[in-house]
């Protein structure tokens, strides 16, 4: 992915937080460009989640519901969760 996010606090769109989250060699002049590209999606993990949270119950429950449908995993948990939310 190529593209250029000026430094600061961004809103940014689906393009914009593809090119944060997958970025890795643009940061290799300055450290190591796959721990950043980690920590970068880690932040975008988090700020994700911290709107999430403060939104009302209704976006909540649907948008949970969606991203169950993404979600496969072994974990026993994850079907209670799965069929929780439809």
């Amino acid at each position: 992915y190529m593209g250029y996010l000026a430094a600061g606090q961004q809103t940014l769109n689906g393009e914009q937080a593809l090119i944060y989250c997958r970025s890795r060699h643009a940061y290799d002049a300055i450290g190591d460009g796959d721990a950043i590209r980690s920590a970068n999606q880690r932040t975008m993990i988090s700020a994700i989640m911290k709107k999430l949270m403060s939104s009302d119950i209704g976006t909540l429950t649907n948008t949970v519901s969606t991203l169950a449908q993404y979600i496969t995993t072994d974990w026993f948990g994850a079907t209670y969760v799965r069929h929780r939310y439809r």
